[in-house]
């Protein structure tokens, strides 16, 4: 047994990199749950319960800090610890920078981020989500109250995350934190929507389930979008030289403002649907769509055109 034990240490060894070994273990979830409870009570804090709200500003920046460093060490030593092959009797690939100087200028950025987002980016949060709650009760028959719509519509609280994590991404915040903020929020909703989309103020999205927005999608104005509705990517263009997907190029719609797009539709591709149109239910939609058209089934076709 000893000898069993042994080996299987020596396996192991052979499976670490050395870059790894003082890393943070993880990004911490139940942190990042504590934020966006924060975050909900600046937002909306007639509807929120938390304790010392006095110093609940103070309470994300030190908690963005140290999740955000966490999130820039650990992005790194990913990367350090794919090029390390010392441990497989090949060349190393990548030479180190000392760890001190590496976790000096993470935490450095990580402060300049979390204080730029309370100190500019949350009113801004704030603003943009109270439009979304007057987007909700304006077309939402069914809602009797403003408050029954920030308290039990799925559509506030995937906003909620996604709104903080863009404002995070712009300021530069490392994909693992901003992509964990937004997939908690898909874990409880079903609606997955990438922290990298851009999107406008009174955002109407209902019921939500099943609703997919890739990452360079860019929404306009006063957008209503239903539950199953994809804003997705028709294909990714090869890299002439290496053959793999090239990264970062807009694939994903540009939605403008005042559009509608109902349950269960697909819009796909780096495509324009123009200002006041309406995708119906269940649409296959791969080519732009003018202002003011009404489009249904596959293959856009065209059911209503403005200029008629």
């Amino acid at each position: 047994m000893a000898r069993r034990l042994r080996v299987i240490e020596e396996s192991l060894q052979g499976l670490t990199s050395s870059a790894s070994m003082h890393a943070p273990c993880s990004i911490d979830k139940q942190q990042l749950t504590d934020v966006m409870s924060m975050c909900r009570y600046i937002c909306f804090p007639e509807y929120s319960e938390i304790s010392q709200p006095s110093s609940v500003l103070n309470k994300i920046i030190i908690i963005l800090v140290e999740q955000l460093a966490s999130g820039f060490s650990l992005r790194d030593t990913y990367t350090r610890a794919r090029l390390d092959t010392s441990n497989m009797n090949n060349a190393q690939l990548f030479r180190v920078a000392p760890p001190q100087e590496r976790e000096v200028l993470f935490r450095v950025e990580a402060e300049r981020i979390a204080e730029e987002f309370v100190r500019c980016r949350l009113a801004k949060v704030k603003v943009l989500l109270h439009t979304d709650v007057e987007a909700l009760y304006h077309h939402d028959v069914a809602a009797e109250s403003k408050c029954e719509i920030v308290l039990t519509y799925p559509g506030i609280t995937c906003m909620l995350h996604q709104r903080v994590a863009h404002e995070l991404y712009l300021l530069g915040a490392p994909n693992n934190v901003t992509r964990m903020l937004t997939e908690m929020a898909h874990s409880i909703t079903g609606v997955d929507i990438h922290p990298h989309t851009s999107i406008g103020h009174h955002f109407f999205i209902d019921h939500g389930t099943g609703v997919v927005i890739g990452a360079t999608a860019v929404i306009g104005n006063h957008v209503c979008i239903y539950q199953g509705v994809t804003l997705g990517a028709r294909s990714f263009p090869l890299d002439p030289v290496t053959g793999a997907p090239m990264k970062n190029l807009p694939r994903h719609p540009i939605i403008e403002d005042g559009v509608i797009i109902y349950s269960n539709a697909v819009v796909l591709g780096r495509i324009v649907i123009g200002a006041g149109a309406v995708i119906a239910g269940n649409a296959f939609v791969t080519k732009a769509v003018p202002k003011g058209a009404v489009v249904a089934g596959a293959g856009n076709v065209i059911v209503k055109d403005s200029k008629a």
